[in-house]
């Protein structure tokens, strides 16, 4: 018997391993553009590799990889957030706890798989998570009540009973001096992650509050602040300089903002 797995997803298997020198392709058969395991021993081999990626668990003597990530992708706020049992920093500057990516299967009971270290972006798992599943798990933003953060806006206003919200649902909360944002797609899944520095979510509550209106264009907005529409939207900068702002807005609950561009103040 004879099993082959393309090259491709045969990298996407054993991401997360250390450099096994019996798993790397210069030591493995490869034909018409697949990794191929034979007899029983490949079976066995094959089948440990999966267990790895469906389950997690480590194949034997295999090393784990430590990932690293942009620097800033994660913060010490966040791992304080969403580690449980959080020590550190060590003499190298690591920080350990329970894995989040572990916790949401119901592992890592014994709270010591997580290792991190934001100022490097290194961060990894004892029991072999991949890198995406825990940069998704240690800057998740839970749904909770979020602060406010407009100023003088009780009683402006009742949220509208306009029919049509935003596509997609932003969820936001404040971290020290950065609004933590997670946008989310049709289907409920993430779709990506973003920060606003507090300061600038505050200028744009203040310029939303002077409006005369309460229900006005993404455009009357940026020109009430005295951006310059036709070069903005020239250079592409609305999705730079004002969505982010108005979107953390939106997902601290503080304005509705509709499909058609609208701002609606609550």
């Amino acid at each position: 018997m004879k099993w082959g797995v393309p090259i491709p997803l045969y990298a996407d298997l054993i991401d997360g391993l250390g450099n096994q020198d019996s798993m790397q392709l210069y030591n493995l058969p490869i034909r018409e553009g697949k990794v191929w395991f034979y007899g029983p021993g490949g079976r066995k081999k094959l089948s440990a590799i999966l267990d790895y990626y469906n389950h997690g668990k480590i194949p034997p003597g295999s090393m784990l990889q430590t990932f690293t990530v942009k620097v800033g992708a994660f913060s010490v706020a966040d791992i304080e957030r969403t580690v449980q049992n959080l020590r550190g920093p060590n003499d190298d500057g690591y920080y350990h706890g329970r894995c989040p990516s572990c916790e949401a299967r119901g592992g890592d009971t014994g709270k010591d798989h997580f290792y991190a270290n934001p100022e490097t972006g290194h961060i990894g798992c004892f029991a072999g998570c991949k890198k995406n599943e825990l940069t998704t798990a240690v800057t998740k933003i839970p749904e909770e009540e979020p602060a406010v953060v407009l100023p003088n806006t009780s009683g402006v206003s009742q949220v509208s009973e306009h029919p049509v919200l935003l596509a997609a649902e932003v969820r936001a909360r404040i971290s020290g001096n950065y609004v933590l944002c997670e946008s989310m797609n049709k289907e409920g899944e993430t779709a990506a992650h973003f920060k606003v520095p507090v300061s600038e979510v505050q200028h744009f509550a203040r310029a939303i509050v002077a409006m005369s209106v309460k229900r006005f264009t993404i455009r009357e907005l940026a020109e009430s602040m005295g951006f310059n529409w036709t070069e903005i939207q020239g250079n592409r900068s609305v999705t730079k300089l004002i969505h982010p702002p108005v979107k953390a807005l939106y997902g601290l609950g503080e304005i509705n903002y509709y499909k058609d561009g609208q701002i609606e103040l609550r």
